[in-house]
């Protein structure tokens, strides 16, 4: 909802940046958000300390290791409903995204799925969704195709995606 409350006063645009940190800064920095909690993950070990530095440059928000969630970068208002825009952070910044699939212990590490090697993805639509990984090799897995053959990161051939900042 952040996403489309910034893009109703930037020509129906989200924010850009070079890491999904920067995305989300904007955020903090166009006063949608004054509360960076919502991007970190207690159990993935990305947590913000609610420092977001002072106004204008707000220079502590979203900072590196207080960001959990990777972007889909160059979207708006008007991409698909069902298309990804945010989603757990993956093993690297590459479409489509993978993750690690093995069982994990304590605290979550970059790239690892939660218990039955399920991952969230929010979509332009708001709605938020949790799939299920799929494939042989636990340590590299993507979304299971569902009953049209197609996972939800087949919506579009190719996009950038904007990695966290660690």
């Amino acid at each position: 909802m952040a996403m489309k409350a910034y893009a109703g006063d930037h020509n129906g645009k989200y924010p850009r940046g070079k890491t999904a940190n920067e995305v989300f800064r904007e955020l903090v920095r166009a006063d949608i958000l004054q509360d960076e909690r919502i991007f970190g993950c207690p159990l993935s070990g990305y947590v913000p300390d609610n420092d977001v530095g002072l106004a204008p440059d707000f220079n502590k928000a979203v900072g590196p290791g207080e960001n959990h969630w990777m972007v889909v970068d160059g979207l708006g208002d008007d991409a698909l409903a069902s298309m990804p825009v945010v989603f757990e952070n993956a093993l690297e910044a590459t479409w489509p995204p993978g993750w690690d699939g093995s069982p994990y212990v304590g605290i979550r590490k970059r790239g690892q799925s939660w218990e039955r090697g399920k991952i969230v993805i929010g979509l332009n639509d708001n709605s938020v969704v949790v799939e299920k990984l799929g494939g042989a090799d636990l340590r590299r897995q993507t979304v299971q195709p569902g009953l049209d053959g197609k996972s939800i990161f087949d919506l579009v051939p190719k996009a950038v995606v904007l990695d966290i900042e660690e």
